[in-house]
């Protein structure tokens, strides 16, 4: 039997119920197994008595097979439903992290546009800059190289930075050969040896500036003078950073002051008189040779005296008023003959030629005289 069923039979005439076994394991070799499903059914008469008890038994072994397979498809779809569940649950953790990721990256990306919006900003600054200093530095080169005198920097080694045009034609030396020399090595025709110590007293903040005037040859070999002023060179601090040198040719200049000198000495040696008055007080401020001769007086002695005090017969009133037209700048001179007497005593007629000079610095009087005593006696001879 499948089954204990004197239990069940007694229990189903006891209730009056059906009792149901369901899918009761039976095994009747060399058979397959099977599951029968046993129902105990108590009959009753007419009269309400039971007076039997029917037991039927069922083949349900493809359904319980079937529910087997359905149960376990159950539990299946069950865990499957959980894996959803939870799969779900993180695509929708994922969604949330990849929500909030898509904001960060919005909010970066709008931080990195407004980044670059300000580097553009920057960058055009930057730019803007960039050709302001090259038109600046393009605009500091063409006044380096349009002035008339040799500029020349250098460093705190004492090696060219800048280098103009005049250096160039005067000394031969194209900028690019000398940048990065060092300047006191330089073969040219300027004594660059004798700027040495002054270089050095401009880079140790010793002097403001040093001027100096020396010989030298330009590339052609002519002998030039040069003046050069040689000033350190200072950024926003006060420590030198290196120095300027600003070289002039002077050689007209030195020219003109030695013809100046020799036509001095040739003025100071001539037997011809020459007088130099003050024009407000009318005395001697300086004389040459042949006045000092002539008058016999020294010169310190003479700057105590007008000129009206050696002129027979002549105020100084009347000298004024024929110097006036001069003095006024409506006559460029004035010539007259008086007599002039000497420390001896002694006199003699003379022409003098007077000149104002205003523009010299103090404005001087210049007096011409010349004794006329031979021509006056060649005259009286006719």
């Amino acid at each position: 039997r499948p089954a204990e069923l004197r239990s069940r039979i007694e229990e189903a005439e006891r209730t009056g119920r059906v009792v149901r076994l369901e899918h009761q394991d039976y095994h009747r070799p060399p058979a397959e197994p099977i599951r029968v499903t046993i129902e105990v059914t108590p009959l009753f008469g007419r009269d309400g008595r039971q007076f039997a008890t029917l037991i039927c038994f069922a083949d349900t072994t493809r359904i319980f097979t079937l529910q087997q397979e359905l149960e376990a498809a159950q539990e299946s779809l069950e865990t499957t439903i959980e894996e959803l569940q939870s799969a779900n649950e993180e695509l929708e953790t994922t969604n949330e992290e990849l929500q909030s990721s898509n904001e960060e990256l919005e909010t970066m990306n709008e931080e990195l546009r407004s980044a670059n919006e300000e580097l553009e900003t920057t960058n055009e600054e930057l730019r803007r800059q960039h050709e302001e200093t090259a038109e600046y530095r393009r605009y500091s080169e063409s006044i380096l190289r349009s002035m008339d005198v040799g500029i020349m920097v250098l460093d705190q080694d004492l090696r060219v930075r800048s280098w103009n045009r005049w250096n160039e034609n005067a000394w031969g030396l194209r900028a690019e050969e000398v940048h990065g020399q060092e300047f006191l090595e330089l073969d040219m025709g300027l004594p660059v040896q004798r700027l040495r110590p002054d270089l050095l007293r401009a880079l140790a903040a010793e002097v403001p500036q040093a001027d100096l005037t020396v010989e030298a040859f330009e590339r052609r070999g002519r002998p030039v003078h040069c003046h050069i002023r040689i000033t350190p060179l200072l950024y926003d601090s006060r420590v030198p950073r290196g120095a300027v040198l600003i070289v002039e040719d002077v050689t007209e200049e030195a020219q003109a002051r030695e013809y100046t000198r020799y036509l001095g000495r040739i003025i100071g040696q001539s037997l011809n008189e020459v007088y130099f008055l003050d024009p407000a007080t009318l005395r001697f401020s300086l004389i040459n040779r042949g006045a000092e001769e002539k008058l016999g007086y020294p010169i310190t002695q003479l700057r105590q005296m007008a000129i009206t005090d050696l002129m027979r017969g002549v105020s100084q009133e009347a000298l004024r008023a024929l110097l006036s037209p001069v003095l006024a700048g409506e006559k460029l001179e004035v010539v007259f003959e008086t007599v002039m007497r000497s420390r001896d005593g002694r006199e003699y007629p003379a022409e003098i030629c007077m000149q104002y000079f205003a523009r010299e610095h103090p404005p001087i009087l210049v007096a011409m005289v010349h004794d006329i005593s031979d021509r006056r006696r060649l005259e009286a001879a006719q």
